[in-house]
């Protein structure tokens, strides 16, 4: 059909343009709110498009796709506008009384307009009506108490914002898409395509199929493995829940678990270097440091998300006797690792330019594809032909589109707040509400960010709070890197709680279970999980800032805290089974004395450890011991 050559051809276009613009070497002129703009241009050409595309139903019917090329042409006039005049008239952007004409005023209106109804159509109502509502309190903030009280704004000021200047639709969030995250989406494409998500999952089986509950834990290697190379929680569990969540039934999981068990591991992956989501790269943003500096800090969380999730899986398959599956129905780990090892080789060497190189990450990403590509080249079975290099191209502007389309809404976001002063005022109002206690300035905030996160993408979450609420916990006297963390991780588990859990809903309908069910199950898998951005506040050095013994203490206390929890709301213990409610009880107390580092506070939790361990021991083995003249 025409436009799905069409979709392909402009996909296609996109992310050479992309490539071409991030070598650093072609395309050295173009302004960077022109490469902003052209950027939107396309993403609302692909998007537009895609509701065009015969899907092999039907036919596309006029009626269908004309409403949807006049959308294609109207934002192709407001994107492209910008470019031109950022990029040709540069005089004419540097007036001191740069704003809107009539014509600038319509176009301003109009992308605001086009940017909500692609967000509507790709991410539902949620984001664009808090859009709405931002537009609306910036307008008549002047009507509105306290700290949402502002000197109201007219139409002309707003689209002078949001659509002449780099502070709302074409500022930070859309750069950081436009840029990083676009060329490390496309990377991730590349490398999927080359064979190697296979191969993580051959060699996972491989080693943890036969131990207990081991193809969820096979799950877990997988979904935090697809995870950090797409960036998307649902299309990670599309990916690796079509062959996961069947395993984990075929030994005697629930649909409900197995399809938490996918959903918790797929959302962290967007947490997992060395990719991870678009939230870092825009982190790396606020923070004005390099994207290493967040790539490194985010080792020790990954490590600690993971583990939460491995010993709650561990401890369910002991509580319910669940085993592996038999050695003979897996492979040898040897054998698989020497096929596909070097297929790792591309990862490896993005880790390198990322951490130890001062290249731009734009052009890391690039040495990256063109790695996975020689590196296919060895075995025909992956090597890239001129098919699977245009199908990769296609794939990888399709898969970026969703943050590209978020990042444009939150733009709006960001430029009311910019305007009104909002993210100030609410830190005000945060900090006072707290009273000045950091502990419960850090419960407001947890809940914030989860309820925001009702419905809303973790780059859209973080994003949102970075403006509005971090403030307020740096001015609390939050390691400023420790405070960003604490929302982008409460920003992730969100997609996880309950009531609207978008990775819980997308598991339960792979599986066919209950969607309420299945979140509530993945809900309490990652409890765990959610003492560890306490945990970042407390102790800075999980983030690698501090000396390596302090390091290693608060991660040693940190997977004990972790595991006692996990435990405790597990209702099962390593070597001493099942847990009763004082056991419990005891279990949870002492994996919140662990959350602050501290001789008196470690020395507490570990001391409850020892007493909980010791007494339930001691009792076990006085039950067992015969009694005398027994036998």
């Amino acid at each position: 059909m025409i436009w799905k050559r069409v979709f392909t051809i402009s996909a296609v276009c996109m992310s050479l343009y992309h490539l071409a613009y991030g070598s650093g070497y072609i395309l050295t002129t173009v302004e960077d709110i022109s490469h902003r703009a052209f950027h939107l241009a396309f993403v609302f050409l692909l998007g537009f498009l895609s509701f065009m595309v015969d899907r092999g139903t039907a036919v596309v019917k006029a009626r269908d796709w004309i409403p949807n090329l006049i959308m294609i042409l109207a934002s192709l006039g407001v994107s492209l506008y910008i470019a031109v005049i950022y990029q040709f008239f540069p005089e004419y952007t540097g007036r001191p009384d740069f704003y809107p004409n009539m014509m600038e005023l319509v176009f301003g209106l109009l992308l605001m307009v086009l940017v909500l109804e692609i967000t509507r159509r790709y991410m539902g109502w949620t984001l664009p009506i808090i859009c709405i509502i931002f537009l609306v309190t910036t307008v008549f903030s002047n009507y509105l108490p306290g700290t949402f009280a502002g000197p109201g704004y007219s139409l002309s000021r707003i689209v002078n914002s949001m659509y002449l200047w780099s502070t709302g639709v074409f500022g930070i969030a859309i750069g950081v898409a436009s840029t990083y995250v676009f060329l490390f989406v496309l990377f991730a494409t590349f490398f999927a395509q080359s064979g190697a998500g296979k191969f993580v999952t051959d060699l996972a089986m491989a080693i943890v199929g036969s131990i207990r509950g081991g193809p969820a834990k096979v799950s877990i290697v997988a979904s935090g493995f697809f995870g950090t190379l797409s960036g998307s929680s649902v299309a990670n569990i599309m990916t690796t829940g079509s062959f996961s969540i069947p395993l984990m039934e075929s030994i005697g999981y629930r649909k409900a678990f197995a399809a938490a068990v996918e959903s918790v591991a797929s959302t962290g992956g967007m947490i997992m270097p060395p990719v991870m989501g678009a939230a870092a790269f825009v982190m790396a943003e606020f923070l004005e440091v390099p994207f290493a500096s967040v790539l490194k800090a985010s080792v020790i969380p990954a490590i600690l998300f993971y583990f939460a999730l491995f010993v709650a899986i561990d401890l369910e398959a002991g509580k319910t006797g669940i085993k592996g599956l038999n050695r003979e129905d897996i492979p040898d780990p040897w054998p698989v690792f020497k096929r596909g090892w070097h297929l790792l080789i591309p990862l490896a060497l993005l880790v390198y330019l990322l951490v130890w190189t001062h290249l731009s990450p734009m052009l890391d990403a690039i040495l990256g594809i063109i790695c996975v590509m020689v590196i296919s080249a060895f075995k025909k079975e992956t090597r890239f032909g001129w098919n699977k290099i245009i199908s990769a191209l296609e794939r990888g502007a399709k898969n970026a589109l969703q943050a590209s389309i978020a990042c444009g809404a939150v733009g709006i976001i960001i430029g009311c707040v910019n305007l009104t002063g909002l993210g100030v005022n609410l830190s005000d109002a945060l900090v006072s509400l707290s009273k000045g206690s950091l502990p419960i300035l850090l419960l407001i905030t947890m809940v914030v960010c989860i309820i925001l996160g009702l419905g809303m993408i973790p780059t859209v979450i973080y994003i949102t709070l970075a403006v509005l609420v971090t403030p307020a916990l740096i001015d609390a006297g939050v390691q400023k890197l420790a405070a960003h963390f604490f929302v982008f991780f409460y920003g992730i588990i969100a997609m996880i709680t309950p009531p609207v859990a978008i990775s819980s809903y997308a598991a339960a309908s792979l599986a066919g279970s209950q969607p309420m069910e299945t979140s509530l199950i993945a809900w309490r898998l990652g409890l765990p999980a959610f003492i560890l951005p306490f945990m970042f506040v407390y102790g800075p050095s999980l983030l690698m800032v501090g000396s390596f013994s302090e390091i290693m203490v608060s991660l040693t206390t940190s997977i004990v805290g972790i595991s006692t929890l996990a435990m405790s709301l597990q209702g099962y213990g390593y070597l001493i089974g099942p847990l009763n409610a004082f056991y419990r009880l005891m279990l949870f107390i002492s994996s919140i004395c662990l959350i602050k580092p501290g001789l008196i506070s470690d020395g507490l939790g570990f001391g409850i450890i020892t007493v909980v361990w010791g007494s339930s021991l001691g009792a076990k083995f006085v039950l067992k011991k015969p009694k005398r003249g027994s036998g």
